[in-house]
């Protein structure tokens, strides 16, 4: 038997996996093996899965198989969508552990388990930075904004970075300011200015730079917050 490729036929599929039907179960996770090999290479940077001698492929499959109990076909979100994101996050917490265990293991040469801790720490900030991009970039755009539109008009100049990032700190930090910002998409300027003492001409100058900064540090984007902290030297977590 082949899974059907439709979404309607594959969603009747996993409401008789999720009502007990184990041999279907079986054939659907044999049946989309190479989907999972093909998602976990494109969390490992594109690079070649032994589906036979991978651990890692072997997480892809538990899944996957995650997957098809969790999935709600009601929620208008596609099967395929939602189980690549449950293999990549869980293919990225096995590499987050082994990244764990290496810097635990201290019994051999400091060149033998730095490299592959370090790969893997690049490995899995690089996945968690394109992640996070993404969602923050959706999040700019409900101001009218782009990724190119923040690259063009960010501060040149670190001081004149380092203050931007203190208005929008202040923004984030101000539950009433931060609320204005998200639900009208504009910066309570006069607000603000009872908050900090900048020019008002300031705030007008960098504005796209601080609803950036305002955005991020009012979310769960841990990675692009530790940057925006690592800019601001003082700007350390209360």
């Amino acid at each position: 038997m082949t899974m059907p490729n439709d979404p309607s036929g594959r969603d009747e599929l996993i409401v008789q996996i999720q009502s007990g039907n184990q041999a279907l179960r079986e054939q659907f996770l044999r049946d989309y093996q190479g989907f999972v090999a093909a998602t976990v290479s494109s969390v490992m940077g594109g690079r070649s899965i032994n589906r036979e001698k991978d651990p890692v492929f072997n997480t892809g499959l538990l899944a996957l198989n995650e997957a098809l109990d969790s999935y709600n076909p009601g929620k208008g979100a596609s099967f395929i969508n939602f189980a690549r994101q449950v293999i990549t996050r869980r293919v990225i917490d096995t590499l987050r552990q082994h990244e764990r265990e290496a810097r635990l293991t201290v019994v051999t040469p400091l060149d033998e388990v730095s490299h592959p801790a370090m790969s893997i720490a690049a490995a899995t900030e690089k996945i968690e930075v394109q992640e996070e991009l993404k969602t923050f970039a959706g999040q700019l755009n409900k101001f009218g904004l782009t990724m190119s539109d923040l690259v063009k008009q960010s501060p040149r100049h670190r001081d004149s970075k380092k203050l931007a990032i203190k208005i929008g700190r202040t923004l984030a930090e101000d539950p009433e300011l931060i609320k204005h910002l998200l639900e009208r998409q504009t910066i309570p300027v006069k607000k603000l200015l009872q908050k900090i003492n900048v020019n008002p001409k300031t705030v007008e100058r960098h504005r796209t730079y601080i609803i950036a900064i305002a955005l991020i540090l009012a979310s769960n984007l841990d990675t692009l917050k530790s940057y925006i902290y690592a800019v601001d030297e003082g700007g350390r977590r209360e």
